[in-house]
């Protein structure tokens, strides 16, 4: 039976990523140590022998896919679409601030993401309608079976929800660690399994 498989690699840390605070869309690079997290897969995914690389047009996912385009020497497209969710006014906000500033907002937020947008930015499932319909559109398409999204946590866990047919309510229920991999897997009857969740371990994974 004929499949596809979509590698999801959650970006390395950012330069403030020790600040808490919420990154949205603004674009704030990656450290050092954040780069080479996310392309500490380099070597398992030459021997896999990927596709297509999908990144948004964000610096800390844009570059580290440009590096693996080098790499794996594979077409990379960039899109809006597949940016991190939109924190609105939140963005570059310290959590713990917000928490004491905008708590009774914060929280009733919290409590329903899905259709409670941040201030002036996004929900769930506006984000989950403009990711999804984006790999969609990759997934369908013959010419690429092995496709890799160097992205966002947030979009990454929307993915596996949507895809696994999982309500976005569950959003919250689990992590996805900063340059950690995530594997799905397509069937042609539609079928869709989780093969890898959030691992930083390279060993075994291909097997």
């Amino acid at each position: 039976m004929n499949e596809k498989l979509l590698f999801m690699i959650r970006h390395g840390r950012l330069i403030n990523s020790h600040e808490g605070v919420l990154n949205g869309q603004n674009d704030t690079p990656l450290s050092e140590i954040g780069f080479e997290e996310t392309i500490a897969w380099k070597d398992m995914l030459q021997e896999v022998g990927i596709d297509l690389i999908l990144s948004s047009d964000l610096s800390r996912t844009f570059l580290p896919a440009s590096k693996y385009r080098e790499i794996l020497k594979c077409p990379h497209m960039a899109f809006e679409e597949l940016r991190e969710i939109n924190a609105g006014k939140w963005e570059l906000k310290r959590v713990s601030d917000l928490l004491v500033s905008q708590k009774e907002a914060f929280l009733k937020r919290a409590q329903d993401p899905v259709r409670i947008p941040f201030p002036e930015g996004e929900n769930l499932l506006q984000l989950k309608k403009r990711a999804k319909k984006l790999i969609d559109g990759f997934l369908k398409d013959k010419k690429w079976n092995k496709i890799l999204y160097i992205g966002h946590g947030g979009v990454i866990k929307v993915l596996i929800l949507t895809y696994l047919g999982i309500s976005l309510k569950s959003f919250f229920k689990f992590e996805i660690d900063y340059g950690s991999l995530t594997i799905l897997r397509f069937f042609e009857d539609g079928n869709v399994t989780l093969k890898v969740l959030n691992t930083r371990n390279n060993s075994e994974i291909i097997k």
